[in-house]
């Protein structure tokens, strides 16, 4: 995966971190979990564990078994604020 591709990836990732409370990932190993978990964004669950926070509704609309959730409350915020006043540039995408 190209860093253009990945970096908005964990964009993508970080949006929905930050509205919904959680973003749907289709393996635990995918390289944007594992960089948001290294830097104590947020972490991975599986479907089958109780995730406080976590409406179970989620997993119906979702055909993957894995999902980010942020590390807290207030890491969510914290998403939220970056991203509203970040600005992306990318050339040649």
């Amino acid at each position: 995966m190209r860093k253009v591709e990945l970096n908005l990836r964990i964009i993508e990732a970080l949006t929905g971190l930050s509205t919904t409370g959680f973003y749907d990932i289709e393996d635990a190993d995918d390289p944007v979990a594992e960089i948001i978990s290294q830097n104590n964004v947020g972490g991975v669950v599986h479907k089958h564990l109780t995730v406080i926070g976590l409406n179970p509704a989620f997993w119906e609309r979702t055909k993957w078994e894995f999902a980010l959730v942020p590390s807290s409350q207030s890491m969510r915020l914290a998403i939220a604020y970056v991203l509203k006043n970040m600005t992306v540039k990318y050339k040649n995408r």
